[in-house]
């Protein structure tokens, strides 16, 4: 991005969608999270809050074990990142959201090597993955972690970044992958309601 002639907060953000692709563990359009802008010109701090409520749902007598409390169906928050990161582009960024999403989109769409360290890691958690058909099928190769090198190649979240690169939030929080998140969420026994995705706000501290 900076090559490009973008500015840091475009390099931020196009770092945390690819890292979505490298390490989906870690970083994630769906995902919660804070952002700490520093204008050096301007000589002022700027904190960006995107990290999601509890469902407005959540009833603590649904946690029956401390395992549902991370993971699975009941454990997300309201997915903020998608909200913060064009925020953050909208106010300090200097591209466009196509862009910043290219190298995310290029990735997934193509595939990407998996590192020793993304191996091991889906390899830890693969029994969890198993659990769930989309887990399987995005992550897994024959119901097994990808070998180190072993190219992933993850079509949907392509396709999922394509769609708010040219919709905006509007299609991440009320449009066509809104519906679909909580079509799969209530099927599995999840809290979250196209309520609580319209009604996110990513918020400036």
């Amino acid at each position: 991005m900076l090559m490009q002639g973008g500015n840091a907060v475009d390099a931020a953000v196009a770092t945390a969608a690819a890292l979505n692709v490298a390490e989906p563990f870690m970083s994630g359009i769906a995902g919660v999270g804070y952002m700490h802008i520093y204008s050096a010109k301007k000589g002022e701090h700027k904190i960006l809050d995107y990290v999601g409520l509890t469902p407005e749902a959540t009833d603590l007598a649904r946690y029956k074990t401390e395992e549902c409390k991370s993971e699975g169906p009941l454990s997300p928050l309201v997915p903020g990142a998608c909200g913060g990161w064009l925020e953050a582009l909208r106010r300090y960024g200097s591209m466009d959201v196509g862009t910043v999403f290219e190298p995310a989109i290029e990735y997934a769409e193509t595939g990407i090597a998996l590192t020793v360290f993304g191996s091991s890691i889906f390899a830890q958690r693969a029994d969890v993955l198993n659990k769930y058909p989309t887990g399987a099928g995005n992550y897994l190769i024959g119901g097994r972690a990808p070998h180190p090198g072993e190219v992933l190649v993850q079509s949907d979240l392509g396709r999922s970044f394509r769609a708010v690169a040219e919709g905006g939030e509007e299609v991440f929080y009320r449009g066509d992958i809104a519906k679909r998140m909580v079509q799969y969420l209530q099927q599995s026994g999840g809290l979250i309601t196209e309520q609580d995705l319209a009604g996110f706000e990513a918020v400036w501290l």
